[in-house]
């Protein structure tokens, strides 16, 4: 019954697909900021999940008037809750040589998740090389649409399912075989 019930919900659940975008980070030799200060990089990332860089996303790809058609029973929707939108389908991270970002985007729709992705990637390029703060941005790798979806992960939720049941078979099994051989014969 559990491996039914886990399999049955696990097909039920909607696909995501996470497209990634990188690029790398370089600090001029002028200002001499070591690029293993993963205190700087870190800032780099909030200012990719920033309003500042998440509001150009939401301005050129007109995200108010497509996200609102799709969660907002076709009403436009206000910029804040675009990006409010766009920040729970992110995640910005650093690589661990700390000099690399990597920028993911999670959707239904995997032509989706990389075209937002890429996006990001872009304005937050735009807006650091325009600053005069010493940073250089590259890119490395545009986002991709990605073939298979990544949540849920089916293999694993049904080999889990299985050993869930497993086990509580095992315990119901053993209880009843405990109960049987304690209780008092007539």
């Amino acid at each position: 019954m559990v491996v039914l019930a886990i399999t049955l919900i696990t097909f039920i659940l909607p696909e995501s697909f996470r497209s990634t975008a990188r690029l790398k980070l370089e600090w001029g030799r002028e200002n001499a900021i070591p690029l293993s200060d993963a205190r700087l990089v870190q800032t780099e990332v909030e200012v990719i999940e920033s309003e500042l860089t998440l509001g150009k996303v939401v301005e050129v790809l007109d995200l108010n008037e497509e996200w609102g058609r799709r969660y907002n029973e076709g009403q436009s929707l206000k910029t804040s809750e675009s990006v409010r939108l766009l920040k729970g389908m992110l995640e910005a991270r650093a690589s661990q040589n700390h000099n690399v970002v990597g920028i993911s985007f999670y959707s239904q729709d995997p032509t989706d998740a990389s075209r937002v992705a890429n996006a990001i990637m872009d304005a937050y390029i735009s807006q650091s090389n325009a600053d005069t703060n010493g940073l250089k941005v590259t890119m490395i790798e545009k986002a991709r649409p990605s073939l298979r979806p990544v949540r849920p992960n089916k293999p694993l939720n049904i080999i889990c399912g299985m050993l869930l049941g497993t086990v509580l078979g095992l315990t119901v099994g053993g209880v009843v075989t405990l109960l049987a051989m304690l209780r008092p014969k007539a």
